[in-house]
């Protein structure tokens, strides 16, 4: 059974070093890895109304993290949704966690009234996998994510 709820404190130390190194090892290699500013991070964003943080558990054991937030765009007075963070541990995959926590993400965007929610893969850690989830629950492709590592940063 898969137990999806706000993180504890303790519960942010215990996923984000391996959510982190995990996310640097694709996309997001060139950039390095600041632990405790991650973590200082996370738990700014779990008082923040505008941030939605879930884990899901299988067992007592930890198996994925969602991170999203609302905003207003810049050209309106609507809110959209976007996600910051999808994980879901290996050992875990292919049994509805994400799907999971991309549904509780999803209604508590539309609960904080956001008329679009948008989910993104940027970490190029299967991202075939991840668009096939989200094409299977509802969600619309609607174009790439370019990158371009700058070189003289």
């Amino acid at each position: 059974m898969i137990d999806l709820h706000k993180p504890t404190r303790s519960e942010c130390l215990e996923y984000l070093p391996v959510v982190v190194q995990i996310a640097a090892s694709g996309t997001f290699a060139a950039l390095e890895v600041d632990e405790p500013m991650a973590l200082s991070t996370v738990m700014e964003w779990l008082d923040d109304p505008a941030r939605f943080i879930r884990v899901a558990r299988v067992d007592g054991q930890p198996a994925g993290m969602i991170i999203g937030y609302v905003q207003r765009q810049w050209f309106s007075l609507d809110y959209t949704a976007h996600d910051t963070l999808l994980f879901v541990a290996p050992a875990y995959r292919g049994q509805g966690i994400a799907a999971a926590l991309i549904a509780d993400y999803a209604e508590w965007a539309e609960a904080k009234g956001a008329k679009l929610t948008f989910l993104a893969s940027s970490t190029g850690i299967e991202t075939e996998a991840a668009v096939a989830i989200y094409k299977g629950i509802g969600f619309e492709y609607v174009g790439p994510i370019y990158v371009r590592e700058n070189n003289n940063v």
